[in-house]
C-alpha cells in the first residue's frame, strides 16, 4: 500500500526472513518467492567472491614473504 511497506517487505524477503506479516496481492505474489531465491543466490555469490578476494590477497602475501 505504501513504499515502506514495500521496503519492508522486500528487505524481509531478500534475506530470506519472512515474516509474512505483509503479504502480497494476488497478482504479486509470484515475486516474494523469486526475491527470496535471488537473496538466497546473491548471499552465496558475495561469500564466494569475499573466499576468493581473501585468498587471493593471502598467496600474493605468502609469495611475498617467499622472497
Amino acid at each position: 500500500p505504501d513504499a515502506e511497506s514495500a521496503f519492508y517487505f522486500s528487505g524481509v524477503t531478500y534475506a530470506t526472513i519472512g515474516y509474512g506479516d505483509v503479504v502480497l496481492p494476488q497478482p504479486w505474489r509470484l515475486l516474494g518467492p523469486i526475491e527470496g531465491l535471488t537473496g538466497i543466490l546473491m548471499c552465496g555469490l558475495s561469500a564466494g567472491l569475499f573466499f576468493a578476494l581473501v585468498s587471493k590477497i593471502y598467496a600474493s602475501h605468502v609469495e611475498a614473504k617467499r622472497k
